[in-house]
C-alpha cells in the first residue's frame, strides 16, 4: 500500500470511529432525548423551529425537538440501517457469484438479465415508486425497516454480484487454481482454499463502499420524504395559528431528518445542516476507507500461522463450550421448557393475587424496576379497581430468545362484574427464572426533568397522535417549570432531578397513591411522594401548557427546598414564581380563576398542601400565594422574603421576621385580600360592564335582608345562561366571631320583570372557623 493510501484509510477509519463514538454515548453527550417537544407556554415566547440558542446548541426541528440529540441518536439508526443493507447485498451477491461461476449456465444468465435490468432503470426511481406511498410509511418501525431495507437490497445486490463473479473468473485462470482443478478439487474445496483468500481484499473494500452508498440512498430518500424507519403522525401549528396532521419520523434518522427540513431550507436552514453534514461525514468516511482498501493484500496464511495454524482437533473442542455459552445467554437458561414455565408462571400470579399474597406476587415482578413492583403491588393489596388474571393460563405465548409475550384473559374485580378482555403480558427471562416484566411504559428525558408515561413513540396510528402530545408537552412544561425553580432556588435545584410518572389510568394512579400514602387522592391529579411526582391522566386531559406549568412549578418547588421543609408547600415560593419578571407571559395571575373557591386562611394557607385540592382551589392557592408575597413587601424587604422562601419557613417564622404576633398579620392579610380581590373584580374591568346593573342592585337587596348586613362583591358572572351563574365575593359575619371572606356560587333568574334567587349551591357559612 503506498503512503496516500495509507492516509486515505486513517483518515476514513477516523471519520466513521467518530460517528461510531457519537452513537455509542448517545446518552452522555446530550441534554435531552431526542423525541423531547420544546414547546413554549405562551405564544410570545415564539413557536418552533427555534436557532441554534442556548439549551439547543444546533436550534430545533418544526416540532421543538433538539437537533443535536436528534444527530447523535440518529448515528444509531442511521448506521445500523446501512449496515443491514450492505451486509445483506454481499450475503446474497456473494452465493450469488459463486453459484454463476461452479453452477448451471441458467443462475449466470438470470444474474446478468438483472443486473442489466438494474442499470437501465435509475435505482432512485424505483425506490421512490415502490415506498413513497402513504401506506408504506405508517407500516411501523421494522415492518418499514424490512420492506425498505428488502427493497434496496434486491435492486443493488447484482451489480455486486458481477464484480465477485469477474474476481473468480480471473482466479480460476490462475496456475494454482488450474492444478487445484486437475488434481480433482471439488468446487467447495476451490472457494475456501484458494479464492476466498484473494476475495477478502475485494469483499472489505466492497463493504465499504456499499456502507456510503447505502447511507447516500437514504440522505436521496429522506429529501423526498420517504424515511427508512417509517413514520408517524404529528400535529403541527400551522402559520395560520391552526393544527394539521403531518407524517414526520418517528425515530430518529439522518434522512428523515432531511424529510422534515424541506419546507424550511430556507427560512431554517440550521435545521438541513445538522443531517446533511452527517451524512457527508458518513459517505465520505466510507469511500475514504474503501479507497484505502483498494490494492490492499491480506494474506491469510501470514493469519493462520500468527494463531498457531488450523485448530488441532484437541483445540477444536473448545468451540463447543463457546457455542453452549452462547446459547445459554441468549437463552437464558435451557432452551427447552420455556412455554411452560411462562404459562405455569402466569397461572401462579393469578392464584397469589386471588390469596392475596403480596410478598410472593412482588417477587414474580421484575426484580431491577423497583417502580414497578411497588405499583403492581396494588393488584393485590386493593384489587377493587384493577386487573386481576385468570388462573385458567394465557391463551398463547410468543418465545423470542430470553423474552416472552403472553396473552392473559384479564377481569375487573368488582368495578365491571363479568367484564374480562385479553392482554399481553411480557416476561423475561434472568438465570434460568422468568419475571413479568413493564413494557408499557416509556422515558422522555429532558433538561431538568424526566417523565416515564405509557406512550409509544413510534406508533403510527391515529391513536397515537394525541397520547404523544400530551406526554411530550407535560415533560415540557415541568421542565419549564423547574428552570424557573432553578433560577430562584440555585442550590437546592442542583442537588436534585425530579421523576414524574404519569400512569396509564385513573385507578391506577389512585392505587398507588392509595398505597404508598394512606390517603384517598380524590380530586388530586398531583401527588408528591418525596422521590417522584405521581401524575394522573386527568392532569393532562384538556392539557394548558401555561396553568400547568404554574401548577407543576407549585409541586416541584419541593424538591429545591432544604431536606427538613420539603413535603411542605411553601406559599412564598409559589408567589415568587408566579411574579417573576421573566415568566410573566407564561404564569398569569387571573383572580377570577379562584371563583367558587372559598378562600384560605393565612394559616391555611401555610398547612395546606395543594396535592390534595382540587384544580380550582390550586387556583385559588396560588392566587393569595401572589398576594401574600406582595404584602410581605409592605413589611420586609425583597431579599428577606427570598430568604424565607428558600428556606422553606413556616407563619411563626414570617410573623417573628415580619415583628408582630401572627394573629395580627393574618389579620391584615385577610383585609388585604379582600382588598385585591375587590380591585381586581370582573365589575373594575371593560368585562365588567356586561354585567346587568339591576342584577348587582337585586344582589345587594337580598344580602341587605339576609343576616350578614353586608354588601356582597359580584366576582364573575357566566352569561348566556338560564338561569344565570352569579360568583359572588362575601364578607361573613356570624356573632361572637370575627367576620371571613368566601366566595360563593349562586343561580338566578329573570321573570316577570325582576331577579330573583333560584339557587345557592354553596352555603356560606360552611366555610366558618
Amino acid at each position: 500500500m503506498n503512503r496516500s493510501r495509507r492516509w486515505y484509510l486513517v483518515l476514513g477509519l477516523l471519520l466513521l470511529g467518530a460517528l461510531l463514538f457519537i452513537a455509542l454515548f448517545a446518552d452522555h453527550i446530550t441534554a435531552v432525548s431526542p423525541l423531547y417537544r420544546d414547546a413554549r407556554s405562551h405564544v410570545m415566547d415564539g413557536t418552533p423551529p427555534f436557532p441554534p440558542e442556548s439549551g439547543h446548541s444546533l436550534g430545533t426541528d418544526p416540532f421543538g425537538r433538539d437537533i443535536w440529540s436528534r444527530v447523535a441518536y440518529g448515528a444509531r439508526w442511521s448506521l445500523l440501517f446501512a449496515v443491514i443493507v450492505a451486509g445483506t447485498r454481499l450475503l446474497i451477491a456473494v452465493p450469488a457469484a459463486l453459484g454463476a461461476v461452479f453452477g448451471p449456465r441458467s443462475i449466470d444468465w438470470l444474474m446478468g438479465r438483472l443486473y442489466v435490468f438494474s442499470s437501465a432503470v435509475p435505482p432512485l426511481l424505483i425506490y421512490l415508486l415502490m415506498l413513497s406511498t402513504p401506506g408504506t410509511r405508517l407500516l411501523g418501525l421494522w415492518p418499514s425497516v424490512a420492506l425498505t431495507a428488502g427493497l434496496l437490497t434486491f435492486i443493488e445486490w447484482p451489480r455486486l454480484a458481477i464484480a465477485l463473479k469477474g474476481r473468480m473468473e480471473q482466479l480460476l485462470n490462475e496456475p494454482f487454481v488450474e492444478g487445484a482443478v486437475a488434481a480433482g478439487a471439488t468446487p467447495g474445496r476451490i472457494f475456501r482454499a484458494h479464492l476466498l483468500p484473494h476475495l477478502w481484499p475485494l469483499l472489505m473494500q466492497l463493504a465499504a463502499q456499499e456502507l456510503g452508498r447505502a447511507l447516500l440512498v437514504m440522505a436521496q430518500l429522506g429529501i423526498f420524504g420517504v424515511m427508512m424507519g417509517g413514520g408517524v403522525i404529528e400535529s403541527l401549528l400551522d402559520a395560520r395559528g391552526g393544527m394539521k396532521n403531518i407524517i414526520t419520523s418517528g425515530i430518529p434518522e439522518w434522512g428523515g431528518m432531511l424529510g422534515d427540513a424541506r419546507q424550511y431550507v430556507l427560512v431554517a436552514p440550521w435545521i438541513a445542516f445538522a443531517p446533511a453534514l452527517a451524512f457527508f461525514i458518513g459517505v465520505t468516511g466510507a469511500n475514504l476507507v474503501a479507497q484505502g482498501l483498494e490494492g490492499v493484500t491480506v494474506s491469510l496464511v501470514r493469519v493462520q500461522e500468527a494463531t498457531t495454524g488450523r485448530l488441532s482437533p484437541r483445540w477444536r473442542w473448545l468451540l463447543v463450550p463457546v457455542a453452549a455459552g452462547g446459547l445459554l445467554w441468549y437463552f437464558q437458561g435451557l432452551p427447552w421448557g420455556r412455554e411452560q414455565a411462562v404459562r405455569d408462571l402466569a397461572r401462579r400470579q393469578a392464584e397469589l393475587a386471588a390469596d392475596g399474597s403480596v410478598t410472593e406476587y412482588v417477587a414474580t415482578l421484575d426484580p431491577q424496576d423497583l417502580d414497578f413492583r411497588r405499583e403492581r403491588a396494588c393488584w393485590v393489596v386493593d384489587p377493587a379497581n384493577t386487573l386481576v388474571a385468570d388462573a385458567a393460563g394465557p391463551e398463547r405465548v410468543e418465545l423470542n430468545g430470553s423474552r416472552a409475550t403472553a396473552w392473559v384473559k384479564v377481569a375487573v374485580a368488582k368495578a365491571e362484574p363479568g367484564a374480562s378482555a385479553w392482554k399481553p403480558t411480557y416476561y423475561v427471562r434472568s438465570g434460568g427464572r422468568w419475571y413479568e416484566v413493564a413494557r408499557a411504559y416509556a422515558r422522555l428525558r429532558g433538561f431538568h426533568v424526566d417523565v416515564t408515561a405509557p406512550y409509544n413513540p413510534n406508533d403510527p396510528s391515529f391513536i397515537g397522535v394525541g397520547v404523544r402530545s400530551r406526554v411530550e408537552y407535560l415533560a415540557t412544561a415541568a421542565d419549564h417549570a423547574f428552570e424557573q425553580i432553578g433560577a430562584l432556588f440555585p442550590a437546592g435545584a442542583a442537588r436534585a432531578r425530579p421523576q414524574l410518572k404519569l400512569f396509564a389510568s385513573q385507578e391506577s394512579y389512585r392505587a398507588v397513591v392509595l398505597l404508598e400514602s394512606g390517603r384517598e387522592p380524590g380530586a388530586a391529579t398531583l401527588w408528591w411522594t418525596g422521590d417522584r411526582l405521581l401524575v394522573a391522566p386527568a392532569f393532562v386531559r384538556n392539557f394548558d401548557r401555561a396553568k400547568s406549568e404554574m401548577v407543576l412549578a407549585g409541586e416541584l418547588v419541593k424538591m429545591a427546598l432544604p431536606p427538613g421543609a420539603r413535603g411542605r408547600m411553601p406559599p412564598l415560593a409559589v408567589g415568587l414564581l408566579t411574579l417573576r419578571a421573566d415568566i410573566a407571559p407564561a404564569y398569569r395571575v387571573d383572580f377570577r380563576e379562584m371563583a367558587g373557591s372559598q378562600l384560605f386562611s393565612l394559616e391555611e394557607l401555610f398547612e395546606t398542601s395543594p396535592s390534595n385540592l382540587p384544580p380550582e382551589r390550586k387556583s385559588t392557592y396560588t392566587v393569595q400565594s401572589v398576594v401574600l408575597v406582595q404584602f410581605l413587601y409592605k413589611w420586609l424587604s425583597p431579599a428577606a422574603v427570598e430568604s424565607l422562601a428558600r428556606s422553606g419557613a413556616g407563619l411563626e417564622e414570617v410573623a417573628r421576621q415580619a415583628g408582630v404576633p401572627v394573629a395580627q398579620l393574618s389579620a391584615a392579610y385577610t383585609e388585604a385580600m379582600y382588598g385585591r380581590v375587590a380591585e381586581e373584580s370582573v365589575l373594575t374591568v371593560p368585562a365588567g360592564s356586561k354585567v346587568p346593573l339591576d342584577l348587582k342592585a337585586a344582589v345587594n337587596a337580598q344580602r341587605a335582608s339576609a343576616r350578614t348586613k353586608d354588601e356582597a362583591l359580584i366576582l364573575d358572572v357566566e352569561l348566556d345562561k338560564e338561569p344565570m351563574v352569579v360568583y359572588l365575593l362575601e364578607r361573613l359575619t356570624v356573632a361572637g366571631r370575627p367576620p371571613v371572606t368566601a366566595v360563593v356560587k349562586e343561580a338566578w333568574v329573570f321573570r316577570g320583570g325582576q331577579w330573583s334567587m333560584t339557587q345557592r349551591s354553596d352555603d356560606p357559612f360552611s366555610g366558618v372557623r
